[in-house]
Formats: C-alpha cells, structure tokens, sequence
C-alpha cells in the first residue's frame, strides 16, 4: 500500500466517524424538536445510539486491523533505510577512491615533467657553471701571464 492509499484510508475513516457523528447528532437534534411522543423520540434516539455505537465499533475495528499492517510496514521501511544508507556509502566511498586515484595520477605524472624539467635546469646550469669556471681559468690564466710578462718586461728595464 503507498503512502497516498494509506493517507486516503485515515483521511476516508475521518471523514466517515465526523459524517456518522454529524449525522447522529443532526437526527438526534431533529428528533427532539420533531412534534412526536416522547415514547417514540426516546426510541429513535436508543436506534439512533445503538447505530451510532455500532458504526463507530466498526470504524475502531477497520482501524485495529490495519495498525498490525502499517506498522510491519515502517518496521520494513527502517529495516531497509540503513541497508540503503549503506549502499549510498559505498557509492560515494567507490566514487571517491576513483577520483582520488584519478588525481593521484595526473599529479603523479605531473610532478615527473615538474622533475625532469628541474633536473634538466639543474643539468643546464652545471654545464653553464664549467664552462664559466672554464673561461675564468682562462681569463684568470691569460692575465697572470700578461702581468707576469709586463713584471718581466719592467725588470728588463
């Protein structure tokens, strides 16, 4: 049963004990102001009471039988609901660990370039500092010589 039929069904018990009550009361009402012997409204009134009693009994019993009814179904409906609510963890822990793995190696492979553009920098800089060094050597070499030759020539004088 949905939970529309269900609504339907105490909606449909209300409206039938507030129409029967309704109804009771009005023909109780009219039965005393009806020009009648008493005899006769005191009978129609017990009748009226009785049907009343019966209906009602009736109504409570519809509404007994379906309590047993409704509550294994929300017994049911919780029983489900955790089983669901795990099943919607394991959904977003698996969509997670996808994501997860996903970033892992797009950093993964970003941080390779990251590395092997540093190392080559590294390689780049190492071989601009020797042939620096290289050059000053010769620089440095080049003007001992010259100082030395103009120290000699000087002395030669």
């Amino acid at each position: 049963m949905t939970k529309e039929k269900e609504n339907i069904g105490i909606s449909g018990a209300f409206l039938a004990i507030t129409t029967l009550v309704g109804s009771i009361v009005g023909a109780a009402v009219g039965l005393l102001f009806a020009p009648q012997a008493g005899k006769q409204t005191r009978e129609k009134l017990r009748d009226a009471y009785s049907d009343m009693v019966t209906d009602v009994n009736n109504i409570v019993k519809k509404v007994d039988e379906s309590i047993p009814t409704f509550m294994t179904k929300v017994k049911t409906e919780l029983k489900e609901m955790p089983e669901q609510v795990k099943t919607e963890i394991i959904n977003i822990r698996k969509d997670t660990e996808s994501k997860l793995s996903k970033a892992v190696e797009v950093g993964s492979s970003y941080l390779k370039d990251v590395t092997k553009t540093i190392n080559e920098t590294i390689d780049e800089g190492k071989k601009t500092f020797a042939s620096t060094i290289d050059e000053s050597k010769k620089t440095i070499s080049s003007t001992i010589e010259e100082g030395k030759s103009m120290v000699m020539g000087k002395k030669k004088e």
